[in-house]
Parts: C-alpha cells; structure tokens; sequence
C-alpha cells in the first residue's frame, strides 16, 4: 500500500541533501554546465529547514521509502511550486509515480492551492508523457537549461 506522509527530521535532512544534489547533476547533464561550478554557485539554495509553507513528503511502499516530493505553497495566490519529485529508479514505470502525483494532488488541495507549476527537463521523456498524461500543459521553455515549465488546475 503506497502511503504518502510529511517527513520527519531525519528524512528531511537525507531528502534535502539529495535533493540538492540530484538538481545539480541533473541540471550540469542537461544544460552542458560544469557540476562543481555549478555546485558552488548554488551551494546556499541547500534547504537547511522547510519554511512554513514547504510541504516535505515521502512517499512509502509497503514500509518501505521509494521517494518524496517537495512543494512550496503560495496560498496568498492559490499556487503551488514543484521543486522536487522524486522516485527510486527500481519503482519507476509501475503506476507509482501517477499515483504519487495524484495524491500529492489531494493533498496540497487541501490547502487550498488551485494551481501547480513544476519543471522538467527537456531530456526526461518519462517524465514528461506521465505530466502530460495528467493534464499538464507546457507553459514556458527555458532554452539555458533545456526546460520546461509546466502547469495544471487542480
């Protein structure tokens, strides 16, 4: 059973890390940017803690983490921003990431968002036919880092 649930401390300080990290190799791969200059250029975008309208979640199978998600609310405009969502390698291509999405949905919903804009690189095709698949629409390119911005009503 897939349970999606705020993170702990301890999940944030692994997840944020990660996080991190994984956005500068993605970014350097994409873009054809150098990683460690990248990587000390944007060292203080590290999340140290989430702010108050940060939502940290991880997402569970059977007990076991297989990825999180990082949104910040913008409840002053009903707005969400995807920073980060993310799923093991070995639970891709199962429906998880769909079902992820889905109640992440539900969940920042609740806080009373109507609207959600993530990005994705150009190169991650998987990733942009399950968007897409949701009702995504491509809004922006930003050609520096090859791209894509992305919105859905919720």
């Amino acid at each position: 059973m897939l349970i999606v649930k705020r993170m702990t401390t301890e999940e944030f300080i692994e997840y944020s890390l990660f996080s991190f990290e994984n956005y500068i190799s993605e970014t350097a791969k994409s873009s054809g940017r150098d990683r460690e200059k990248l990587r000390s250029e944007k060292i203080h975008q590290i999340p140290i803690s989430p702010s108050d309208n940060d939502l940290w979640l991880v997402a569970s199978l059977n007990g076991q983490n297989v990825g999180f998600v990082w949104v910040q609310l913008r409840p002053e405009r009903h707005e969400a921003f995807g920073y980060d969502i993310y799923l093991e390698e070995q639970f891709r291509s199962r429906g998880l990431g769909r079902e992820v999405m889905q109640v992440c949905g539900d969940i920042i919903r609740q806080h009373g968002i109507q609207k959600i804009q993530i990005c994705v690189y150009q190169n991650n095709t998987v990733a942009r036919k399950l968007y897409s698949s949701l009702g995504f629409n491509e809004i922006k390119f930003r050609d520096d880092l090859n791209q894509y911005t992305l919105e859905l009503s919720i």
